[in-house]
């Protein structure tokens, strides 16, 4: 079975944070397709509090929610090549914004047999 890694980026997302994850969740689980989540939030903004909230309150669906960060920012490059380093298999989808997301769900909607969707990166396992 093919695992998608869906990463997000967070940073001053604490009010918005727990319905972007909400989303992502609803949208994998409702089309059978098998995810992890990475929030990666740095800096202390509380962000990554809210994010582990949201990981904790969906410990019990089959989507695996992790989050990774520290107090200091590094920025979201740096946030970014950690979470790929952290996922569990090579298919990655980056998404900055609610507006990636809608677009990489019209996109999957309209290829069912491609779950990679635009900006993603396609990796081989090791």
């Amino acid at each position: 079975m093919k695992l998608v890694s869906l990463i997000i980026p967070a940073y001053n997302e604490v009010d918005s944070i727990r319905t972007t994850v909400d989303q992502a969740v609803d949208y994998f689980s409702g089309r059978g397709i098998a995810s992890e989540l990475i929030v990666a939030a740095d800096g202390n903004d509380g962000t990554r509090e809210a994010a582990l909230e949201v990981a904790q309150a969906h410990r019990h669906l089959a989507t695996r929610i992790h989050v990774i960060g520290s107090p200091e920012r590094r920025g979201k490059g740096h946030a970014v090549r950690e979470a790929v380093r952290f996922t569990v298999r090579p298919r990655v989808a980056e998404s900055a914004s609610r507006r990636v997301m809608r677009l990489h769900r019209r996109w999957c909607d309209r290829h069912p047999a491609d779950t990679r969707g635009a900006g993603s990166m396609n990796r081989s396992s090791t």
